[in-house]
C-alpha cells in the first residue's frame, strides 16, 4: 500500500512552514501574548519603544514563524514605523531567491503596482511558502513608503550546488563574498545539527546532516550579504524578513554582520503554561521578543508521524510497503 505524502512536509530545515492551510492565531488569554520583552535588560518594553529603537538602528532583523499571519502584520508595523521616522530602508526577503531579484527590483522601481501580479511574477504559489496573502502586508508597507524590496536567499542554482557538494560546490569568489572561511564553526555546527534533526522530527539521515548544516549556514551568510549589498545603495539601512532561526545572534545572520549596527526582534508564539519571559529569552538569542498567540496547538511531528516514517524509511522498506 502506498500512502500519500504530505505536500508541505519540510524537507529542508527552516525553509518553509509545515502547514499549508490558512491559519489564524488562537486566543488563549496567555499573559505574555502581545507583550514585548528585552532579554538583556530583563524588562518589558512598549511597542513605541521598540519602534523607536528600530528607527534608530541601521539593520533591523525581524524573525518570524512563517505560518503565523500576526507575525507578518507586526513586521509590517515595524517597517511603517521606520519609514515614518524619515528613513527608507531596503526590505530583504528570505523567501525570495537571488535569481528573482530583478522581478522585485523592477516592481519596486515602479512605485506602485498590483501585489497579486507581483506574487504571480515571483511564482509564489510554487515556492512552498505559506500563502502570499499572509506576506502581503509586508509588501504593502514597502509599497506604501516607496521602499526597495530585495531578494535575500541563495539563488536556486547555487543552492543546488551546495546540496550536492556542500561548501566544495562554491567557487572561491562565492566563498569570499559570503565570508565562508573553511568549515562551519563547531559551536554553530552543533546547534544547527540539533535544530535540523528536531525540524525533521528525528528522521534526518545522518549521512546528509553535514551538508544540510552547510546549506543552512550558507543561507545565513547569503541573507547577511544581501543586507550588506542593499544598504550600500540605500541610505536608509535595511530590514530583514526571515524565520526566527535565521536571526539568532549566536548562530545565524548576525554572525556575518559583526561591527554593524543591528537590532534583532523575534516574534515568538507563547506556550501554554509557560509564563516566564526569561525562559523564552534563554531559547532565543535576540534583543527583543514580541510574544504572540499560537496559530495552532498541533504537534506537526505527531500529525505527520506516519508520513515522515515512510518518507525517511530505507528504499527497500518503501518498496515492500
Amino acid at each position: 500500500m502506498t500512502r500519500t505524502r504530505p505536500s508541505c512536509v519540510v524537507l529542508l530545515v527552516l525553509a518553509t512552514a509545515l502547514g499549508c492551510q490558512s491559519v489564524r492565531p488562537e486566543a488563549s488569554g496567555h499573559p505574555l501574548a502581545g507583550r514585548i520583552y528585552d532579554g538583556r535588560a530583563g524588562a518589558f518594553v512598549t511597542d513605541a519603544e521598540l519602534y523607536s529603537r528600530a528607527a534608530a538602528t541601521e539593520l533591523v532583523l525581524l524573525g518570524e514563524k512563517h505560518d503565523n499571519p500576526e507575525h507578518h502584520r507586526l513586521q509590517a508595523s515595524v517597517i511603517d514605523a521606520i519609514a515614518e521616522s524619515g528613513r527608507r530602508p531596503a526590505v530583504v526577503w528570505e523567501m525570495i531567491t537571488r535569481d528573482r531579484d530583478p522581478v522585485l527590483r523592477s516592481f519596486s522601481s515602479v512605485g506602485s503596482g498590483d501585489l497579486a501580479e507581483l506574487a504571480q511574477r515571483l511564482e509564489w504559489s510554487k515556492s512552498g511558502w505559506p500563502e502570499w496573502e499572509m506576506y502581503q502586508p509586508i509588501a504593502e508597507a514597502a509599497q506604501r513608503h516607496g521602499l526597495v524590496m530585495v531578494a535575500g536567499d541563495l539563488a536556486g542554482e547555487t543552492r543546488s550546488r551546495l546540496h550536492h557538494a556542500g561548501f566544495d560546490g562554491l567557487r572561491a569568489d562565492e566563498r569570499s563574498a559570503l565570508r565562508l572561511d573553511g568549515s562551519v564553526p563547531d559551536p554553530v555546527y552543533a546547534v544547527l545539527a540539533e535544530t535540523i534533526e528536531r525540524a525533521h522530527c528525528g528522521h534526518a539521515m545522518q549521512e546528509h546532516l553535514p551538508r544540510m548544516v552547510e546549506v543552512q549556514h550558507a543561507r545565513d551568510a547569503q541573507l547577511a550579504l544581501s543586507l550588506r549589498e542593499a544598504v550600500t545603495s540605500v541610505a536608509g539601512g535595511g530590514v530583514l524578513i526571515a524565520g526566527t532561526g535565521h536571526v539568532d545572534r549566536n548562530i545565524a545572520v548576525p554572525r556575518f554582520l559583526l561591527g554593524r549596527d543591528v537590532l534583532v526582534v523575534a516574534f515568538v508564539e507563547v506556550t501554554a503554561g509557560e509564563t516566564a519571559p526569561e525562559r523564552y529569552a534563554a531559547q532565543n538569542a535576540v534583543d527583543l521578543i514580541w510574544f504572540t498567540e499560537r496559530v495552532d496547538s498541533v504537534d506537526p511531528c505527531e500529525a505527520f508521524r506516519e508520513q515522515l516514517e515512510e518518507h525517511f524509511a530505507p528504499q527497500d522498506e518503501r518498496q515492500e510497503a
